[in-house]
């Protein structure tokens, strides 16, 4: 199997689905470039294309990651949500030879987004466990916080959200809260609310007590995402204003 951008592509646009492309496009209210494929082909691909690009490498290039990279990049930049999402699963099985060292190429992939699902993807997938890993990362997400770029600020808050579940680094995380509660985009909002709720998982007591305090401060909208998966009590006290 020949991999290059050029050949997947010819591969999605193969298997195209007008009918699931147009479903798509009502679903995502704010437009999206798709070709309607399966997901479920896209693991398929994805599996068929990392064993290509293994078969073709030296020992020397970490089981084919450079031409992986390539590949999932060339795939991101046409912005197209089926592209994305295969460069995303043949990306991920290249996830233990990815180091910080890579962090500058997801920044520019992330410049590319143009629907939540793709930016979902990238960043819970593939920045999102590398941040985990190496938290000194974090920083490098404090400039997306303050980006033009809609999908950029919703990636700083959802590339926190594999560290969040460990229940680690919670002062940093409630830091990028902070700076995206008043955001008054409502992709960036769901973001920063799913990242809370994830956070409550391991630091109930800290993030409600931070919500509490910060309530003025941001919308409906974040604190119920936010307060998803707390008790009735803890829901009370962020949502109806109990001290």
């Amino acid at each position: 199997m020949e991999v290059s951008v050029t050949s997947l592509r010819a591969l999605l646009r193969a298997h195209a689905d007008p009918i699931n492309a147009a479903g798509a496009r009502r679903y995502f209210v704010d437009g999206v470039k798709t070709y309607g494929v399966h997901r479920a082909l896209l693991d398929g691909f994805a599996r068929d294309a990392v064993a290509a690009l293994r078969a073709g490498s030296r020992p020397t290039t970490r089981g084919g990651l450079p031409a992986a990279l390539r590949t999932a990049g060339g795939l991101h930049r046409s912005g197209n949500m089926d592209e994305a999402a295969l460069a995303v699963r043949i990306l991920q099985r290249f996830g233990r030879h990815l180091t910080p060292a890579h962090f500058g190429t997801f920044d520019r992939w992330v410049g590319f987004l143009n629907d939540w699902a793709s930016c979902d993807s990238l960043c819970g997938q593939i920045i999102g466990p590398l941040v985990r890993e190496h938290p000194a990362l974090i920083r490098r997400l404090v400039p997306w916080a303050r980006s033009r770029h809609r999908w950029r600020r919703r990636a700083a808050a959802v590339s926190l959200i594999p560290l969040a579940r460990t229940g680690e680094r919670l002062p940093e995380i409630l830091g990028m809260a902070d700076r995206l509660l008043g955001d008054a985009d409502l992709m960036v909002q769901k973001g920063v609310g799913w990242l809370l709720k994830e956070a409550t998982k391991k630091k109930a007591g800290e993030v409600v007590a931070y919500l509490v305090a910060n309530r003025d401060r941001t919308t409906r909208l974040v604190l119920r995402y936010a307060c998803e998966n707390l008790s009735s009590a803890h829901r009370r006290r962020v949502l109806g204003g109990t001290p």
